[in-house]
């Protein structure tokens, strides 16, 4: 087990009180003042708005250098000491931040770990997995070290949207992190799924595509009801990708770790437009359209990436729009 594992305990909730109007806080003078002020709960407490989030940042911070999982409870504690006071566009603004600042100061991946465990906003938390992977350091095989923590606490159901957590992951468009992502989609409910399936990019990837793909592909051979059921929901995210893509091309892409270190952090391995990215993946859409039962998604998806559907048009899905 890593160093910065991450497990909190769990905390009682607390009853938020009224807010008031604070003065902007003194920045500290060094990381060692910021950690009595972490150590020391009313010293933060009371804290709202801006000034909670600007320690929120200063402990992270504090975090990401030291790598000290000794302070785990007291982040935990100011976390969702955060998530009762903050709302998550102003949590997403500061995420921004803090990646920025430890992308500058070369911090420790986890810095980013108690948004990624603990924060419930699906875009915080898709956000905070893809700037966790970029801070960290690449193992034999190119991939980062520090990933096996990620795959430790999912196993441990640590996450708080642990959905998030994979449909972030699954954006980053990378295909070497698929062995893993196919073994989590199995700790997942429908719910979680559907979460999953709705993380996106304004840039379509050949990885997210053979991720759902794939996924649809499994469900559509297991044919128990589990797999029906969420059969309609995966397949749709292969719809999402084809419909919603405003470049037109599809990019095949792995990245580099830390990001900081390489002046290309993404390397495009391939890259389609959108005619030919079709062909591509043509004969497997096909497939999957005459396997599955009516109505055919896949009938929709083959439409959305203009190929002609080849099930009998009463058979076919056609979407409201």
């Amino acid at each position: 087990m890593l160093p910065s594992v991450w497990i909190p305990d769990p905390e009682p909730t607390s009853v938020p009180k009224p807010p008031r109007e604070e003065h902007p806080l003194v920045p500290p003078s060094s990381l060692g003042q910021v950690k009595e002020m972490l150590l020391d709960h009313n010293k933060w407490l009371e804290l709202r708005g801006d000034n909670l989030l600007e320690f929120l940042e200063w402990a992270l911070m504090l975090y990401g250098s030291e790598e000290d999982s000794s302070l785990v409870p007291d982040l935990a504690a100011l976390y969702k000491r955060v998530i009762e006071n903050t709302d998550p566009e102003h949590r997403k603004l500061r995420l921004q931040s803090i990646s920025l600042a430890a992308e500058k100061y070369r911090l420790a991946a986890c810095t980013l770990l108690p948004p990624l465990v603990l924060d419930p906003d699906a875009f915080v938390v898709s956000t905070a997995i893809i700037d966790y992977v970029a801070l960290s350091h690449p193992d034999a095989n190119g991939l980062p070290f520090e990933f096996a923590e990620i795959d430790n606490l999912f196993k441990k159901r640590a996450f708080e949207n642990p959905g998030a957590v994979l449909g972030g992951l699954v954006t980053s468009g990378d295909r070497r992190f698929h062995p893993a992502i196919h073994q989590w989609m199995k700790l997942l409910n429908y719910d979680d799924i559907k979460i999953a399936t709705n993380c996106r990019t304004p840039f379509t990837k050949h990885g997210e595509i053979i991720f759902w793909l794939d996924c649809s592909e499994e469900l559509l051979r297991s044919r128990d009801p589990k797999s029906e059921k969420l059969f309609g929901i995966v397949s749709s995210a292969v719809w999402l990708l084809g419909k919603n893509n405003p470049s037109n091309a599809v990019q095949d892409a792995e990245r580099r770790f830390p990001a900081y270190e390489t002046e290309h952090p993404v390397v495009v391995i391939n890259e389609w437009g959108r005619s030919a990215y079709a062909k591509e993946i043509a004969e497997r859409l096909y497939g999957c359209e005459a396997a599955e039962p009516a109505p055919k998604v896949f009938s929709a998806v083959l439409r959305t990436w203009n190929l002609e559907p080849r099930a009998e048009l009463m058979d076919q899905f056609i979407p409201d729009d």
